[in-house]
């Protein structure tokens, strides 16, 4: 059954971000973390198609002058693990996730990502989970992270960030 994941998610995100601009302007972005010149908007999970495995996505804006790295991700969820992956050519594990000083990144479908693996229970809209982001530089970041339906992911994904 884990082969056929990837495609499912792949085509959820095909989807997906061909609808985004279909969403009606779901309002601004939503700070999700902030500390240390790091920004987290827009943190959301979808309810999980699969029973023990789940994604999360987010904006990263980094207002440091100098640029970091998520280098590790821990949820809070025993017995579960968090991976970062890069889809270029196909999913790829990564081992960081590069913000440049003063720039920004989205973890989105089709991009770079969180996959959490071995979840106790399978994630179910209106849920929440919380993440620990784990940067080069910065300190660690607490992240809270909504778990939504496929309605409110896509406008989710059209909110932006400022």
């Amino acid at each position: 059954m884990i082969y056929f994941y990837p495609m499912k998610i792949r085509a959820l995100s095909i989807v997906a971000l061909g609808l985004i601009s279909c969403a009606d302007g779901a309002g601004g972005p939503i700070v999700s973390f902030e500390n240390d010149g790091l920004v987290v908007y827009n943190a959301f999970a979808p309810a999980s198609p699969a029973p023990d495995l789940a994604t999360v996505f987010f904006s990263l804006v980094n207002k440091q002058n100098v640029p970091d790295s998520i280098v590790d991700v821990v949820l809070a969820d025993s017995g579960a693990r968090a991976e970062m992956h890069h889809v270029q050519g196909g999913m790829q594990q990564v081992t960081s996730i590069p913000v440049a000083a003063g720039g920004r990144v989205d973890l989105e479908p089709g991009g770079f990502h969180i996959m959490l693996f071995d979840l106790l229970a399978p994630l179910v809209s209106g849920d929440t989970i919380d993440i620990t982001l784990r940067f080069s530089s910065a300190p660690d970041a607490v992240v809270r992270v909504g778990v939504l339906n496929y309605t409110e992911v896509v406008q989710n994904l059209g909110r932006g960030v400022p």
